[in-house]
Order: C-alpha cells, then sequence, then structure tokens
C-alpha cells in the first residue's frame, strides 16, 4: 500500500514538472501592461519565500531518493511537503 502511495505521488510531481516545463517560463506577448501587480506584506513574502524554499528542497531530495529507490526518505518527504503549504 506504502509503495502504491509513493508510486503515485511521483507520478503527480512528475505530470506536474511536465506541465511547467509544457506551459513554461516564457513571457506572454502583448500581455505586460495587462498584467496585474500584487503587493504582499513582508511578512507573506517572507513566508511565501520559505515556502518555496522547502518545496525546492523536497523536490531536490526526491530527485535524489526516487532514482536510489530510497522509499522512506521520498514517505517522509511527500509527507513533509504535504503538511508544509500555507495557501
Amino acid at each position: 500500500m506504502r509503495k502504491l502511495i509513493v508510486s503515485v505521488f511521483t507520478l503527480i510531481v512528475s505530470l506536474i514538472f511536465l506541465t511547467c516545463a509544457v506551459n513554461g517560463d516564457s513571457p506572454e506577448k502583448g500581455d505586460a501592461a495587462e498584467r496585474a501587480s500584487l503587493e504582499l506584506s513582508k511578512k507573506l513574502q517572507r513566508l511565501l519565500s520559505a515556502e518555496m524554499n522547502a518545496v525546492q528542497n523536497g523536490m531536490t531530495n526526491l530527485s535524489i531518493a526516487i532514482p536510489a529507490g530510497n522509499w522512506e526518505s521520498i514517505a517522509e518527504t511527500a509527507r513533509f511537503m504535504a503538511n508544509g503549504y500555507i495557501i
């Protein structure tokens, strides 16, 4: 059962990466003037930055643990990431 959960999580993470790669970070032409500016408080900026750093660290851990087959580390990292979101 645990391997199934880890496998499903790994599949979801892979799909997210593929979606990000397809949708890309390329700027849309002509939409720069139409983009809305979002002002965040310094506290919220720090929280979001800390969350994104934690996600990045988790993804780094997963990218090492998955090829190594370290299922315990994968499950622990997945739990940490799932419980760490503030949004």
